[in-house]
Parts: structure tokens; C-alpha cells; sequence
């Protein structure tokens, strides 16, 4: 359960995160996965960083970040042709590997993706690889838990919701009783049908599946309210 909140989490911090924003998260995403093996490269003075953001020393890997507000192949290419030239030229003689780290969640357009394989065809032997939320998301989420709330702080697991008891549910309760009703809200529980066709992740349908378990401890509190009208107001 932890887990698909933790799933939630990445996926909403994929989005969000922009410049060196995201290249703080993922470079804290690296030292978690990678232990000691990873290091970061902060810029120092006039030499900067050396187009660098990060490096693993046992596969020779290096890592560039890329999260503008708006990908646009005209500020792209050139940025990656100058990161990647430049890496090689700083670091000749431990580059294996040049990991273009970004965060367009369409994919990298076809005259960028050219631009990448052109690059690897005149640098043999270095291998480019760029990745994005599968293989961050497949990182991160492999994390054991205390990593990842060390990322995205804690979430609440199994043993909590099997506790929910009557006096953990009132405020929630309150809190929905005084909302107004959605006029165009749905009256039954989402089928998976419904799940699958609204393009819902694998980890939010875990969290409607697990929230179920409790659905008739709800009923219950809501049955035993000296007030009989609560639950037509929480509907």
C-alpha cells in the first residue's frame, strides 16, 4: 500500500519539478539507488561543472539533467550537443556512458531523438541513453522505504488503515459532510472498466481497491450518527 502512495508521489513530482529542482531530486534519487558507487558534480566557480551532473563510477556513467518549462527542439538539441561534447572532452577518459536525464513525458521528439543517435554514431564507443519517467520511476521506486520517505516523506501503510477506528473517522466525515454535493458526481463505486478507461495509474487503482476495505466500517460510523441526515449530506 505504502508503495502505490509512494507511486502517486513520484508521479507527481515527475511533472512538476523543473531546472535544478528536478536535478536535485534525481540526483538524490541516484545516491539513494546508487549508494557510494554515485557522486554528485556541483558547478564550482568559472569551470563550472564540467557537464556533469553526477557520475557512476563502476559503468562510467554520467549523468546530464534536462527539465525546462517547455521542450522545444530549437533550445534542446543545441543543448544537448554542447552538454554531451562537452562531457566527452572534459571526461575522455572515464565516459562509457552519457545519460540524458529528462522529464518530457511525451517522449523526445523525432528530429531530438535523431540528434541523440547521430551523436553515438560519431562517438564510438560511448553509448547514449536517455531516460525518462519509466526508467527513473523503475530507480525510484525500488528503493527500500525508508529511502523513499526520505524522498517524499512518510505515507501511511496497511497496519494504519486496519486502524481506522469511529473517532479517526469524525473529522474526515465533518470535513465531507460541509462540502457542497457535485451535482455530476458519480453514485457507485468505480468499476474497473471505468478505472481502465479513465487512464487511472496501476498505483491509484490500488489505493481505490485498498480504500474499499474500509467502506463498511464508514457505513457503520455513519449508520450509528445521532443525526440521521449525515449521510445524505456526505453523499
Amino acid at each position: 500500500m505504502q508503495r502505490a502512495f509512494y507511486g502517486l508521489a513520484f508521479k507527481e513530482a515527475f511533472v512538476d519539478k523543473r531546472g535544478t529542482e528536478f536535478q536535485a531530486w534525481f540526483v538524490k534519487i541516484a545516491g539513494h539507488a546508487f549508494g557510494a558507487d554515485f557522486e554528485e558534480v556541483r558547478p564550482y566557480g568559472a569551470q563550472g561543472d564540467l557537464k556533469c551532473d553526477g557520475l557512476r563510477r563502476s559503468t562510467g556513467g554520467m549523468f546530464q539533467c534536462y527539465a525546462p518549462d517547455r521542450f522545444d527542439d530549437k533550445r534542446t538539441i543545441p543543448k544537448i550537443r554542447t552538454d554531451f561534447v562537452g562531457a566527452v572532452t572534459h571526461w575522455r577518459d572515464f565516459i562509457k556512458i552519457w545519460h540524458f536525464i529528462h522529464n518530457d513525458r511525451n517522449g523526445l521528439s523525432p528530429e531530438v531523438t535523431r540528434c541523440l543517435a547521430e551523436l553515438g554514431q560519431h562517438h564510438v564507443p560511448v553509448q547514449l541513453e536517455p531516460w525518462s519517467e519509466p526508467e527513473l520511476r523503475t530507480l525510484t521506486l525500488g528503493l527500500d522505504l525508508h529511502q523513499l520517505e526520505d524522498l517524499f516523506g512518510p505515507r501511511a501503510g496497511l497496519p494504519a488503515l486496519e486502524n481506522v477506528d469511529f473517532e479517526g473517522l469524525k473529522p474526515i466525515i465533518d470535513a465531507i459532510a460541509r462540502k457542497e454535493p457535485d451535482p455530476n458526481a458519480s453514485l457507485t463505486p468505480p468499476s474497473q472498466k471505468k478505472v481502465e478507461n479513465n487512464r487511472l495509474s496501476a498505483d491509484a487503482a490500488d489505493l481505490l481497491r485498498l480504500g474499499r476495505r474500509k467502506e463498511a466500517r464508514v457505513e457503520d460510523y455513519i449508520n450509528k450518527m445521532v443525526r440521521p441526515d449525515v449521510g445524505e449530506r456526505i453523499a
